[in-house]
């Protein structure tokens, strides 16, 4: 199956940096045309992506992984540390010692969390298979038990 895309990517885009770049300015063309079609509410200052159904909106959501998995291992390394910096200087969670991390996909901030010292849990819809720092659930329908995590980190707004 990789071959085949290869080959079909190599017959699009041509070979070199200059496939790659016409590669990415086919998909900003593509994400961008998306962003301005009637599946976004644009309000002023506030875009909003339209769902038809709650179940509509769950279904996109727990989709989503499958799209960008291979991105977020690419970047995984560059990612945590990226996190793991925002999150020792983030005076918001000074303090805190447990966290829930929301829409945490592979869980790469729960992982930086946890070299923090911090106690944190990964929500999502589909956090991929055998998971360790990310439950499968729906963000708003979370019933933990004992106090409230004292902080939150959410990708899912």
């Amino acid at each position: 199956m990789a071959l085949a895309k290869r080959i079909y990517n190599i017959l699009r885009y041509g070979l070199g940096e200059g496939a790659r770049a016409r590669k990415r300015a086919s998909k900003n063309r593509k994400r961008q045309e998306i962003f301005e079609s009637e599946l976004w509410q644009h309000d002023g200052q506030m875009v909003q992506r339209k769902y038809a159904s709650y179940d509509e909106y769950v279904k996109h959501q727990a989709s989503k992984l499958e799209r960008v998995a291979h991105r977020l291992r690419e970047t995984e390394a560059e990612d945590f540390a990226d996190f793991k910096n925002r999150f020792a200087n983030c005076e918001q969670l000074s303090g805190a010692r447990t966290v829930l991390c929301l829409g945490a996909r592979l869980g790469t901030e729960v992982r930086a969390l946890h070299s923090l010292g911090y106690f944190a849990i990964g929500i999502d819809l589909n956090p991929g298979e055998e998971n360790p720092y990310v439950l499968l659930r729906l963000c708003c329908s979370c019933q933990l038990a004992g106090k409230p995590a004292a902080g939150s980190a959410c990708a899912s707004i």
